[in-house]
């Protein structure tokens, strides 16, 4: 058992590892993909590691539930009226 955790440990590694570092500008597992004439390395990265690309993905965008439920607050109303509010608050500092 302790062996093939070892082996899966190992194989989970170099996937990770081919498939998330670039060479040239392409993962090493897409040129090993280019040179065998298929997409299944790359496919098999995508599938194992897809938690991983699906939190890298929302941090570039920017889109965080968080902000999401920010952006929310400010442009819907809930029960007062937030432009009208702002507008007093902005108006009391002065700007």
């Amino acid at each position: 058992m302790r062996v093939f955790a070892c082996v899966l440990a190992v194989f989970l590694a170099l996937l990770f590892i081919g498939g998330y570092f670039s060479i040239a500008g392409k993962p090493i597992l897409a040129h090993l993909d280019s040179a065998l004439g298929t997409r299944s390395l790359m496919d098999l990265h995508h599938l194992v590691f897809f938690f991983v690309y699906r939190g890298t993905d929302e941090l570039k965008t920017g889109v965080i539930r968080t902000d999401r439920g920010l952006k929310d607050f400010q442009e819907k109303p809930a029960g007062i009226d937030n432009k009208q509010h702002y507008r007093k608050l902005d108006e009391a500092s002065g700007n």
